[in-house]
Parts: structure tokens; sequence; C-alpha cells
């Protein structure tokens, strides 16, 4: 006879199984504020300053399993654990290189660099060793997403203006996901957890852009967020965090339930929202 008790744990082990990755727990988030990195809560309360002594950070970036993160700071790509120690120095050159992005298994990162003229992406492995191109433009590519499945890499090339590229990992050509007349920006691109799915930052003219989503075949366009900028999806795929009017927003994935959460004197940006 089988006890209630253990019925109960199978229903719970089937419910995880079922939910899989994209029902990761959604955990702080990282924020640029100037040229600090912040870990804030998703309600907005200040937990830590993660920014090294000496640095001047511009882009960062959790790992999937919420244990590290990566640096754009001081012209290279640096990693440390998520409590800010064992910083270590992972690129070099005399060029600037930044906007790191992990690979979902933690082993490579995808990074934005001008080593060969204009800015294109390159993967480096995490503890550091030789580089993979990965754009192969005669224009500036640049701020590279992972997706969550791995086989893909996004990122935003000016093609007369920033463009939504898609590259295969391991491939040498990529693709234009949209080309749409009167879009001067298409930037800070971002991936749902099922990978299907592109959001980023859409602008038609100079002033305010906004939040958009499309699939990655360039179909189902549809604004989610107005006047909100760089897009970053929560872990469990539910909500998604963003910046507007220079702080940190946060909305469900269909934009419904925008709220403000952090203020203050200092421009904020960079969202990335980790697991823990």
């Amino acid at each position: 006879m089988v006890r209630l008790g253990s019925l109960l744990l199978l229903a719970l082990v089937v419910a995880a199984s079922a939910t899989g990755a994209s029902a990761r727990s959604n955990g702080n988030i990282l924020l640029l504020r100037g040229q600090h990195l912040i870990l804030v809560t998703p309600a907005g309360a200040d937990v830590r300053d993660l920014t090294p002594p000496g640095f001047e950070v511009e882009s960062a970036a959790w790992s999937r399993d919420g244990r590290r993160v990566a640096l754009g700071a001081n012209k290279h790509i640096w990693v440390m654990n998520a409590d800010g120690s064992n910083l270590r120095q992972v690129t070099s050159g005399n060029l600037s290189e930044g906007e790191p992005s992990w690979s979902p298994d933690g082993r490579r990162i995808a990074f934005s660099s001008a080593r060969t003229g204009y800015e294109q992406i390159w993967v480096v492995p995490a503890g550091g060793g030789p580089l993979r191109r990965v754009s192969h433009r005669t224009t500036s590519c640049v701020a590279p997403a992972w997706s969550p499945n791995g086989r893909w890499i996004a990122y935003s090339c000016t093609l007369g203006f920033p463009k939504l590229v898609l590259a295969r990992f391991g491939g040498h050509t990529d693709r234009v996901v949209t080309r749409a007349a009167g879009v001067i920006a298409e930037e800070d691109v971002t991936w749902t957890p099922d990978s299907k799915t592109l959001l980023y930052t859409r602008r038609r003219g100079y002033g305010a852009g906004g939040v958009y989503s499309i699939s990655t075949a360039g179909r189902r366009l549809r604004r989610v967020a107005a006047g909100g900028s760089e897009p970053f999806v929560s872990p469990d795929g539910r909500r998604i965090a963003f910046v507007r009017n220079h702080h940190l927003w946060i909305a469900w994935r269909t934009g419904a339930g925008a709220h403000g959460v952090t203020s203050g004197a200092i421009a904020e940006a960079g969202p990335d929202w980790g697991s823990r």
C-alpha cells in the first residue's frame, strides 16, 4: 500500500520535472549605477556594492547558476565569484572589450571587442584561453546575448542603423532578424527562457524608445513597455527588468504592472536578473 506522503512526494517530483529550467527561482538583480556594480533585490533595496576597488565597471552578467559574475571593466573581461571574491582577468590586449554574456553551461563568455578593427563578437573560455570569432561583418557588432539552449548568440550590428542579428554558435554565418523601415535602433537584446523570443530596445526616432518582443524568425512583433530600454527576463520567464527614466523598473513579461523600483540622482543601466 502506497502511503499518502509518498504520493505527495511523487507529485512534487513530477511537477518539478515538468516545469524544467524555465522555473528557476528569481534572485537579485545586477545593476550599474554610474560605473559601480550594485546588487539589488527585485523590490529595489540595495544588497551590496560589488565593484572591485579601483575598477570602473561598464557591463556585467550573471552566470546561469548564479555563482559567478563576468565584468566588462578597465578595458577587459573579468570573472569573479558572486560575492565579489576571487577576481581574475580573462582577456588581455590593448583595445577595449566588454558586454559579457555567459554560455548556459558556464564554460564560455561571449563579448564584444575591436581587436580586429570594427567591434565584433568573440567567445573566450571562462578561465581564459584562445578566442573564437563569432561575427564577421565589416561594420560594428556589439552586445551579445547567448540563448538559453546554447545554440545561438544574438547581437546588434550597424547595418545602416543597428539591427538584430542571430548567429549559430560554431557556425560561420549570421542572419538579420528584422529589416523594418524607419527604425533607427534595435539593440540591448535578451532571450526568453525557451530560446524562441527576443526582447530588445527599439527606437523609431531619436527620443525615447520602447521594449519590444519578436520571434527569432522575425515574426510576432509587439511592444512590451513604452519608453523602456535594456530589458532582461527573470529566470522563471514571468517578469522583465528594464530601464525607464534612468532607473530600474519591473513588469510582467506582457508589460502589465510596470512599476519603478529604484530612484536617486545617479543614472542606472544594464539590469541582469540572476537566479540567486
